[in-house]
């Protein structure tokens, strides 16, 4: 992933067109906390860019192209320079940046998105459920409410959900309350039972219990494991 500097440093170079929220932000993850070595399958309406900066992580993308390497060494320049801190250094990044949305550009046009985004078909709708979990996590959510997200049956939702993401979707929202729940132990001073309650679990219990399950180690345990 790319090193928090860089993108902090190009966040202040380039406001928001809001003025309020930083256009790019960046966190480092551990492979080695997720539960069963993998990282949760999602969607963003922005790009997200992902350095491995030890070890090594395997993706599968539906697609290839010979201009992957290339993407790869735009990526390792970009750490570079950060790490240089030379004069300049956050306008380079910026540059690198956006000659890899240009890239990237070329390499998935316009036209192909939109046809995936056509009403009625399977990836819109499963689109639309998932965008709705990550809307609504901190609510009460159901097989029910996820089907109407994405207007189908609850037995088609299952079946999208085990096709997309190889789970279920009720499987599917607790884990991503609990990839939630995690960023807030370690981002913020929250006691647990506030975790528990802005993630949507019903008690503090069934939460500890589900992370316990996840990750091997209660909350408490693992936000000691930070201090």
């Amino acid at each position: 992933m790319i090193s928090p500097d860089v993108l902090k440093s190009a966040a202040a170079v380039i406001p928001s067109a809001k003025g309020t929220l930083p256009p790019i932000s960046a966190t480092i993850s551990t492979i080695s906390s997720q539960a069963h070595l993998q990282m949760i399958s999602h969607w963003h309406d922005e790009l997200e860019f992902i350095y491995i900066l030890d070890g090594k992580m395997d993706f599968h993308i539906p697609a290839s192209s010979p201009d992957a390497p290339r993407l790869g060494e735009l990526l390792r320049e970009i750490n570079r320079i950060n790490e240089k801190h030379l004069p300049g250094f956050e306008l380079e990044s910026i540059g690198l940046l956006h000659l890899l949305l240009a890239r990237l550009y070329a390499l998935f046009p316009p036209e192909n998105k939109i046809q995936e985004e056509i009403p009625g078909t399977d990836i819109g709708a499963q689109r639309r459920m998932v965008a709705y979990i990550s809307d609504h996590y901190p609510e009460k959510i159901s097989l029910a409410g996820i089907a109407a997200a994405g207007s189908v049956s609850r037995s088609k939702c299952c079946q999208l959900f085990k096709k997309y993401m190889q789970q279920s979707p009720i499987d599917f929202l607790n884990r991503y309350r609990l990839e939630i729940s995690r960023n807030l132990l370690d981002s913020t001073e929250n006691s647990i039972l506030e975790i528990a309650n802005a993630c949507g679990f019903s008690s503090q219990s069934y939460y500890t219990k589900m992370f316990s399950e996840k990750f091997n180690y209660t909350p408490t345990q693992y936000r000691s494991r930070l201090s």
